[in-house]
């Protein structure tokens, strides 16, 4: 089960690409669908309980499955003539989708990307932390339902300052997950890292 988008909802588990795009145009971007290989999309738009030190620049988000060549995605977004205040953040994954059983009873379904830089010369340690331990533990968490990583590719529009992204889903009100998330850090035994740079970012979609 899952409430956003896609034929089950899981665009990021079934492509090991993705294309954000982000907007403050509520129409989208209308001429993204015409790339080759672009498939299943979500349609957010930023969740009203933002936390203020995490806002987002962008109202809406579309996420892309992307099947076909990355070279030919680079190529795409190297000559698409974006507009201004938009953003176009290709995404490679590297690491498998953990995830839990969904509930019968699941409600205000939610997207958390939690994007982030390592520190030179600890990108391995950084990885294995991530993928064996941080995104299991997070996902061990009452109300989430699955995590995921990724790595930018590309960029058009507005530069990505983050090289890493973790893709999330949860459940609930988005102000209760981020009190849930560091109630549960701080009395667990998660393994923690200090590989990342600390300008890090989260920031909370919903569905439309």
């Amino acid at each position: 089960m899952s409430i956003l988008g896609g034929s089950d909802g899981f665009v990021e588990s079934k492509y090991d690409f993705l294309l954000l795009a982000y907007t403050n145009n509520e129409n989208g971007f209308i001429d993204i669908a015409k790339i080759p290989g672009l498939s299943e999309r979500l349609y957010l738009v930023s969740d009203k309980d933002q936390r203020p030190c995490h806002q987002t620049k962008w109202k809406y988000l579309v996420v892309y499955g992307f099947s076909g060549d990355p070279e030919k995605m680079k190529e795409a977004l190297a000559a698409f003539d974006s507009e201004d205040d938009t953003a176009l953040w290709f995404y490679e994954a590297i690491g498998p989708m953990t995830h839990k059983t969904w509930r019968l009873d699941d409600k205000e379904e939610h997207i958390f990307m939690a994007l982030t830089n390592v520190k030179p010369g600890r990108e391995t340690d950084f990885t294995e932390w991530y993928n064996r331990h941080h995104i299991p533990d997070v996902v061990s968490i009452s109300v989430y339902r699955s995590g995921r990583r990724f790595r930018i590719v590309s960029a058009c529009g507005a530069d990505c300052p983050w090289q890493y992204l973790a893709f999330y889903r949860f459940v609930g009100p988005a102000l209760s997950m981020h009190d849930i998330l560091e109630k549960e850090v701080e009395q667990s035994d998660f393994q923690h890292s200090d590989a990342y740079v600390e300008d890090d970012a989260a920031w909370v979609y919903s569905s439309l």
